[in-house]
């Protein structure tokens, strides 16, 4: 999946308010996971953000996968 920056993703980062414009704006979000037998392999997964064409956050494997689980699913 690929779209822009939208809170609550990285939401603990200490941006400002023009940095979280930009973000929304150009921020690239990119997520990248391996589906097996149904299921998303943990190991395989990755979350970027890119701006200015530079990654400026990453995360890989179980702490990524858990992240977005905590950040989308958790209510």
């Amino acid at each position: 999946m690929r779209g822009t920056w939208q809170a609550p993703l990285f939401s603990e980062q200490t941006w400002d308010e023009a940095m979280k414009k930009q973000l929304a704006e150009t921020g690239v979000v990119n997520v990248t996971c391996m589906i097996k037998d149904d299921q998303i392999i943990g190991s395989h997964t990755v979350v970027t953000l890119v701006f200015n064409d530079e990654t400026i956050l990453e995360m890989t494997g179980e702490e990524a996968l858990d992240y977005l689980y905590d950040t989308y699913l958790k209510k």
